[in-house]
């Protein structure tokens, strides 16, 4: 793990598991030991055997670094290659190179966030990859990548010159959705997190979970982070309450189906400060699974 902020240039793979929210609705269990398989026994040896590290899982997909841009886009073929249409669960993937900034754990910057759009408009088993990761590739493995020409990615300033694995087809809608089989946008806001002891080091720790899981939330392409006074565009909405004394905390959250009014779910944690950064994970985890319309 990256200790204090580092910045580097850094080839960044982000990878999603396609239609994983449809399969979590249909049977959980089965789906989780899926993905565990497909992270300890196909992800993982191939980030290994290239070099890389995964930075983050974000509940069904991965970020992953790499010094070389070549052996971020090996690992990613080798990934798909193994992952065939029959596969009980497949990838899209999208490889970039930039500056990123590495802190506690996590990962920041124009590498992640172009890599992210680029797996968003894959196909299903697909890589794609921008022009500056297929200028660093030697002929062999270029041959393998299809020009489309550039693209229009959703938050990113300028078109990015984009080339698709094998020929397969990208989604290349500008919308960076993630997900060809969602209906319609789905949209999520969050309320701002209350803390009923009106304790100004609790309070600011109401605030900074609202702010950290917007950003969380945000790395789930297919959901739509929306202003909280937006209720026209917004489906679903999270809210919750901090609570506690010293170091322990009670961390309470709520998910709201906006249309019909219907809690969702509500769950309830009790830890010590030090946990709240799992928990936040575990939380936007909870809310994808839940959004029933993906």
């Amino acid at each position: 793990m990256e200790q204090g902020s580092v910045r580097r240039l850094s080839a960044i793979l982000a990878a999603d598991v396609v239609r994983y929210s449809r399969m979590m609705g249909e049977d959980e269990t089965r789906t989780l030991d899926t993905l565990r398989r497909l992270r300890d026994e196909t992800l993982a040896p191939a980030v290994e055997d290239h070099g890389g590290r995964i930075v983050k899982g974000l509940g069904d997909g991965w970020l992953v670094s790499f010094d070389s841009a070549a052996e971020a886009v090996l690992c990613a073929t080798s990934v798909q290659d193994l992952l065939t249409e029959n596969a009980p669960m497949r990838l899209r993937i999208g490889v970039h190179i930039g500056d990123v900034t590495f802190e506690d754990g996590d990962v920041y910057g124009d590498g992640v966030n172009v890599a992210a759009r680029l797996e968003a408009i894959a196909a299903p088993g697909g890589v794609a990859i921008s022009d500056s990761v297929w200028s660093s590739l030697d002929g062999r493995l270029r041959s393998r990548f299809t020009d489309c020409g550039p693209q229009h990615l959703k938050n990113i300033a300028s078109p990015v010159r984009t080339w698709a694995l094998d020929g397969l087809e990208i989604i290349n809608d500008g919308s960076a959705r993630g997900s060809s089989d969602a209906a319609g946008s789905v949209s999520i806001s969050i309320a701002p997190f209350a803390s009923s002891s009106g304790d100004a080091d609790h309070l600011a720790l109401a605030e900074g979970i609202s702010e950290d899981l917007e950003t969380e939330l945000s790395r789930f392409r297919w959901l739509e982070v929306v202003e909280r006074a937006d209720d026209a565009k917004t489906r679903y909405v999270l809210g919750g309450a901090v609570r506690g004394s010293g170091q322990r905390v009670r961390l309470t959250a709520h998910l709201t189906y906006v249309p019909d009014g219907r809690r969702l779910w509500s769950e309830r944690w009790d830890r010590t400060c030090d946990d709240l950064f799992a928990v936040q994970d575990e939380l936007a985890v909870n809310v994808v699974a839940s959004a029933d319309s993906i």
